[in-house]
């Protein structure tokens, strides 16, 4: 059965209601997109596969930090922007 779906514009995306459900529909903020996307090689993105490796006891954590050095700072920036 098709439902009516009803769209309203907001100031930071786009809301969709229909019958069942409401829900909220907008753009993914470039910082996210850069540390997430598949295949991305940006030092945020090492940085958060570097605790994943922690996690899992690999070796290859020290390495990926290793590799970001010179841009820790900057990779740790960026993974706090994107948590707030």
């Amino acid at each position: 059965m098709l439902s009516r779906c009803a769209n309203f514009a907001d100031h930071d995306g786009v809301r969709l209601i229909t019958n069942d459900v409401c829900d909220f529909l907008q753009k993914v903020p470039d910082v996210t997109d850069e540390v997430f996307r598949f295949g991305t090689e940006s030092p945020a993105s090492i940085l958060l596969d570097a605790v994943e490796q922690l996690e899992n006891q690999s070796p290859k954590a020290d390495d990926n930090i290793q590799l970001i050095r010179a841009n820790l700072v900057e990779a740790v920036d960026t993974c706090v922007s994107i948590r707030s």
